[in-house]
């Protein structure tokens, strides 16, 4: 069996998707994210939220490897990972 090594993007890419879990409420059948995880790449986090709120992110060719680290166990919608989304943004100027 031959061990195959993976770069070191695909295994964040891998840790990010695993960080944004996905759930379902079961009152309203609504979608919700948890989104946790230390050191994402910023431009990985920024594709993420688009897929979840479907919203165009122009992203600044200078966001190079920034990276930021969330730590949170409630649950959000589409709104929440969005105002979150906008918090990270804020904090890392």
């Amino acid at each position: 069996m031959t061990a195959r090594i993976f770069p070191r993007s695909a295994i964040r890419a891998a840790a990010l998707a695993a960080s944004l879990v996905m759930t379902t409420g079961a009152a309203a059948q609504q979608k919700t994210w948890t989104i946790n995880g230390p050191a994402m790449p910023l431009r990985e986090f920024i594709a993420q939220v688009a897929e979840i709120t479907g919203r165009t992110i122009v992203v600044d060719p200078r966001v190079k490897k920034q990276e930021v680290t969330i730590y949170s166990s409630t649950p959000l919608d589409a709104a929440g990972v969005y105002e979150l989304f906008l918090t990270v943004i804020k904090v890392n100027n």
